[in-house]
């Protein structure tokens, strides 16, 4: 009752407010109870993540994915001499992936188990706990370890999304349920490890479970009460784009599930999502085609789930190379990318815009693809390579014809990515986890000279050995103000999903 009597006195004063000018509207209403509720968050400071320093609201840190934060306190100079305050144990020893987001000095984390914590920030204090009771026969159909990746902040809520197949909003000030609706079916392997993505009402989010069979898709739910707004297959259907890249009925258990939080751009109200490996993950002899669109991103329509254009990395993938990293919007050489380390050893600059005919619609145009270490797996890709996919006859049972994506060099290759390595080790990829992150750099910062050859004659990039696992790769357009720079760790081969 209480609260109700504050909802009727808040929406009284919003009409008081912002009637005389006529602007009664969801957002004025937003303003107003980001006052009532100190840890209110708005689409407004989720639209704006990128500049709220003080806050981390997104997975990716905003909706761009860029995981930067311009907070400069801490830094090279000082960071030895930092000491604990405080540490929290979550009281649980399997995987934790978690990452914790924060809001007005509230930090919301999740456990292995579906649990999520509130706590405060200066003393480590809990405020409160949320635990969930899993079915028991939920675990058979976990892939890797009973992980979750964090919680979406929206309004006075968290949103949980869980290994048994639903979606739980969650009051950010009790962690009382609010609602709790089912998204999926466990039993068929449709499991949630998932950060949901807050975009304009909607929570989104992907299932995995690719490995057991699954048909992957992306669904978008109303933020208020949970009902179903959209649901996107990522394995197309029969008489839908892409179907007659599987052989046969494949499609029907293809895979292609998509467990990290996408990327969105607000100027051309695009979303963008990552997919994942085809299903069965190392027999690729059952499911000849390229497979769309696994390992591929998706550029879709936030209202109607629509898939606009793609772009598919791993044709046919026979080791699990698994391209479900994030995509990070990035402005750069007077174009706008998205960029995406693939676990096939490849790093990648996609043009959101430009497309060419693909074999399912509009594949964007790659701009520049380059390797993070040594790939013995694939063929080189050139800069006098074209656009289109090429498939060795040999190994995937396709036409030939130009490509910047990789070929098998044979089938009985097992993958390695560095001359230390042995070529009879096969490796999951030059990229898994953790992921990757976008910085400014000064104009005068000093760049080594492009060592590669590029599409883009005014751009150059650099893949400098940061320490015998990590490499960074500087991107630059030549006397441009700003440039970007990606580290990741390319040898990482232990992950969960």
């Amino acid at each position: 009752m209480k609260l109700t009597l504050k909802k009727a006195a808040l929406a009284a004063s919003a009409v008081a407010t912002l009637g005389a000018s006529g602007l009664v509207s969801a957002q004025g209403v937003d303003t107003l109870e980001s006052k009532l509720y100190p840890r209110y968050v708005t689409d407004d400071m989720l639209l704006n993540a990128d500049k709220d320093h003080s806050n981390w609201l997104h997975y990716g840190k905003d909706y761009q994915s860029t995981r930067y934060s311009a907070l400069s306190q801490i830094n090279k100079g000082n960071v030895k001499n930092l000491r604990p305050v405080w540490n929290l144990s979550f009281g649980v020893l399997e995987g934790q992936d978690s990452q914790a987001n924060v809001v007005n000095g509230m930090i919301y984390v999740t456990t292995s188990f579906n649990k999520v914590i509130a706590v405060e920030a200066t003393t480590g204090k809990i405020v409160w706990k949320y635990e969930r009771e899993l079915p028991g026969d939920v675990f058979p159909k976990l892939c890797c370890d009973v992980v979750n990746r964090g919680v979406a902040l929206y309004k006075n809520k968290v949103y949980l999304a869980t290994l048994d197949a639903h979606i739980v909003a969650l009051d950010n000030a009790t962690g009382k349920v609010v609602w709790d609706k089912k998204h999926g079916d466990y039993t068929y392997a449709e499991t949630f490890t998932i950060m949901p993505m807050a975009l304009r009402g909607k929570i989104i989010f992907g299932t995995a479970g690719a490995e057991y069979g699954v048909r992957g898709w992306i669904k978008a739910i109303n933020a208020d009460t949970g009902d179903l707004v959209w649901q996107t297959y990522t394995i197309p259907g029969p008489g839908e784009p892409g179907n007659d890249t599987w052989a046969g009925d494949s499609w029907k258990y293809g895979g292609g599930s998509a467990w990290i939080t996408g990327s969105y751009d607000a100027e051309t109200n695009r979303l963008f999502w990552p997919v994942g490996n085809p299903g069965p993950d190392f027999d690729r002899h059952v499911r000849l085609g390229d497979n769309l669109f696994s390992n591929s991103n998706l550029v879709m329509d936030p209202d109607t789930g629509k898939i606009l254009s793609y772009f598919n990395y791993t044709p046919n993938d026979p080791y699990d190379y698994d391209g479900v990293n994030e995509m990070i919007l990035v402005d750069v050489g007077g174009k706008k990318l998205w960029l995406h380390g693939s676990r096939n050893g490849h790093i990648y600059g996609i043009d959101r815009n430009a497309t060419v005919a693909g074999k399912a619609g509009k594949e964007n145009k790659c701009v520049w693809v380059n390797t993070l270490s040594r790939v013995n797996w694939t063929q080189p890709i050139t800069a006098a390579d074209e656009r289109t996919p090429i498939i060795s006859p040999s190994c995937w049972s396709r036409g030939v014809a130009p490509t910047r994506k990789p070929v098998l060099r044979s089938c009985d290759v097992s993958p390695a990515m560095d001359a230390a390595m042995q070529t009879d080790v096969p490796t999951m990829s030059a990229v898994a986890f953790p992921a990757m992150s976008v910085h400014p750099i000064r104009k005068n910062t000093r760049l080594v000279p492009s060592s590669v050859a590029m599409v883009m004659p005014d751009v150059g990039f650099d893949v400098t050995p940061i320490s015998p696992t990590m490499r960074a790769l500087t991107v630059t357009k030549k006397n441009a103000k700003t440039a970007m720079r990606i580290d990741a760790s390319p040898r990482t081969t232990i992950e969960s999903r």
